[in-house]
């Protein structure tokens, strides 16, 4: 099943990291669910045991939405009888407070980082505005490509296989280059490795941020995460008068193909924003 689910999701263009969660919600669900049919009740009763793990609505909706494609495709291919999802599924999304993160919190998270890493990843993070899955994504090949070129960007594929640009500043640069003179192991191609060379796990590194919050003495340091550098960078560009627009694109939340008549101006606005960014 999995590997044809699979090419149905490659036929859509699936990014890597929804079939990654689509294909992981399934098996949760067959998991839980002990008959081999999919009703509306074994998928209400499975949404009630998600609610009182208390997973959020987001991570919620994201395994409704899942499993619907599942059964989308078992539609298709004559193996359902009814795509039994429908909005009676979702749950109520959650909208909380977001805590304003400044740019002296995290200059402080800068400074109080125990390691070379963690110090170039809060960088990173909040000079470039990535994604999480394409900060760890990043491979070390391309970084040293871009040094090699003098340069100060590469090209990534975001969220829906978007690509843009990704500029790093100065300091930046030196932050990872220093963390890679003393790096010692390496077991992978990327460029942000775990402490034994591997690839770096996500819940992992959210501790990490939260760790190094603590000690930066941030208020709200419990609800630190790796989304959390992505929406300071949003914050601080816009408090250094970048447009809106600009912050957009810097984001990945619009496709350069369809921004194509402007790329050269947003490309260079976008690349003079990170080399002035100061925090």
């Amino acid at each position: 099943m999995n590997s044809k689910y699979i090419n149905y999701m490659n036929s859509k263009k699936a990014s890597k990291n929804t079939i990654q969660a689509y294909t992981k919600a399934v098996y949760d669900f067959e998991r839980f669910n002990k008959s081999k049919d999919i009703t509306k009740e074994s998928i209400l009763m499975w949404r009630e045991d998600l609610v009182k793990k208390g997973l959020s609505s987001a991570t919620i909706n994201l395994k409704m939405n899942g499993l619907k494609s599942y059964i989308e495709f078992l539609n298709m291919i004559g193996k359902a009888k009814e795509n039994v999802i429908t909005k009676e599924f979702k749950v109520k999304e959650e909208n909380k407070v977001k805590h304003y993160m400044s740019s002296e919190m995290i200059r402080n998270m800068v400074v109080v980082a125990t390691s070379y890493r963690d110090k170039a990843i809060v960088l990173t993070y909040v000079t470039t505005g990535m994604r999480v899955s394409e900060l760890c994504d990043i491979e070390l090949a391309q970084y040293k490509q871009m040094k090699e070129q003098k340069v100060n960007y590469i090209v990534i594929t975001g969220k829906g296989n978007k690509q843009r640009f990704v500029f790093f500043n100065e300091e930046t640069q030196k932050a990872i280059d220093k963390y890679l003179e003393t790096k010692t192991r390496s077991n992978c191609d990327k460029l942000f490795q775990s402490t034994w060379g591997n690839e770096i796990k996500r819940n992992n590194l959210g501790l990490t941020l939260k760790n190094i919050a603590k000690k930066a003495g941030i208020p709200f340091w419990q609800d630190i995460n790796n989304h959390s550098l992505r929406s300071a960078a949003a914050s601080i560009y816009a408090e250094n008068g970048v447009p809106v627009a600009d912050i957009r694109d810097l984001l990945g939340h619009a496709s350069i193909a369809t921004t194509n008549r402007y790329i050269k101006t947003n490309v260079a606005n976008i690349e003079n924003a990170v080399m002035r960014m100061k925090i």
